[in-house]
Parts: structure tokens; sequence; C-alpha cells
């Protein structure tokens, strides 16, 4: 009986000796009331860090380009005639999530979205995902969701493309997960009145087992 009080006793113990970390979804949404050009943004949210930019890329040159923010989310401007969203008109232009520590992308969502607007989607400079971007109409005004859940993209960078000649959208928000302070842990002490009972019951076991061992040599004094 006293074996099976300090075996769960000991339980307990571990439990509260157990560190964890949780999983937290965090939400970055990029429009604003205020237009802005800018080479860089940057976003925090607890331990997760978010820093944004664009470039153009043609074939293996890459140059860096503004964003360009407003109500609509996020795009590229590299001046001129150039138009404010992420387009492929002449060199395709991207767009560049770095985040501080993996994290799991969970969905996003465009806007200016046209009928015929597709993406691309780098994770840690490979590319997993392309498709057509639902919700476009005619007017280029489309507003659309992506779920990402159940595809498992995890990483530290992320990218955004168009793919065609024709494709241009602007990236709204995206939700991701993440580890809440992965380097650390939490550890929960054990309060002192537990070695307390465990101290108790080990000198309980002990007297019990005295006991034992002194009916064992009464029993066979008599024997002999």
């Amino acid at each position: 009986m006293f074996s099976h009080v300090i075996k769960v006793t000991l339980i307990g113990a571990s439990l509260l000796l157990s560190t964890n970390t949780f999983a937290v979804p965090v939400q970055f949404s990029f429009a604003s009331n205020t237009a802005l050009t800018t080479d860089l943004l940057a976003y925090h949210s607890g331990s997760l860090s978010l820093a944004l930019s664009a470039k153009q890329i043609s074939g293996d040159t890459e140059t860096a380009v503004d964003l360009y923010q407003d109500s609509n989310g996020i795009g590229a401007y590299s001046g001129g005639s150039d138009n404010t969203e992420l387009d492929a008109y002449g060199p395709d232009e991207s767009l560049y999530l770095q985040f501080n520590q993996s994290v799991s992308l969970l969905n996003a969502s465009f806007s200016q979205i046209g009928t015929n607007d597709d993406f691309q989607l780098f994770v840690d400079d490979e590319l997993k995902f392309d498709s057509a971007i639902p919700g476009g109409n005619a007017s280029d005004t489309g507003i659309s969701e992506m779920e990402f859940t159940d595809m498992l993209f995890s990483g530290t960078l992320f990218r955004f493309a168009p793919i065609n000649t024709y494709d241009d959208f602007s990236l709204s928000s995206i939700t991701v997960d993440f580890a809440e302070n992965p380097s650390e842990t939490t550890t929960v002490p054990i309060p002192a009145s537990l070695w307390l009972v465990l101290s108790g019951l080990g000198a309980m076991l002990s007297v019990r087992r005295m006991q034992r061992e002194g009916s064992n040599i009464d029993a066979n004094s008599l024997l002999a």
C-alpha cells in the first residue's frame, strides 16, 4: 500500500517538474489607413519578430525595391509607372517575410485580386506551393483568404510571388503558429510540503520493512 502511495506521489512530483511550451497562433495584419513607401517593415508579437522586404528578381539577379503599404495590405513598388501590388509586369517582384524563429503558416489573405491572378509560395527558398488565388473579379478588387493549416509549411523565411506576367495582388495578412519562447522552459517548483510528505512516506516504508524483517527473524527462530 505504501509503495503505491509513494508511486502516485512521485508521478505527481514529475508532473509538477515538467516543462512546457505552448503553440501560439498569431495574426499579422498589413493593412494601413496611411499609405507608406519604405524599404523595410517590422512587426513583433511576444517573442516573435517579423521583418518584411521586397525584391525584383530577373534570372540570377535580385534587386531590392520598396514595399508599398496601404488599406489593401502590402505590395512592392520599384518607382516610375510600376503599380503598387506584387506583380510580374517587368522583373518578377517578391515579398519576403523573415521570422526570428520557425513558424507554421496557417493562412494568408490577399486583396486586389483579379480573375486570373496566381501566386507561388517559397519556404526557406524552396518552392512549396503555387495556385490560382480564388475570389477575384474583373475590376481587380477581389479579396481572398487561403488556408494552409493541413499543409505543414514551416520555416523562418516565406516568399510570396506572382507567377505569370499579368498576376498582381497585395498581401493583406498572415496567421502563423509558433512555440512561445522555445528556448525557455517554465519550471514549476515542488512545494516544500511535498518533500515533507515524501520524506514521511519514506520513513514509514522503512519502518514497515524493518517490521517485516523482524517478523521473519522471529519465525525463523521458532522453526529452529
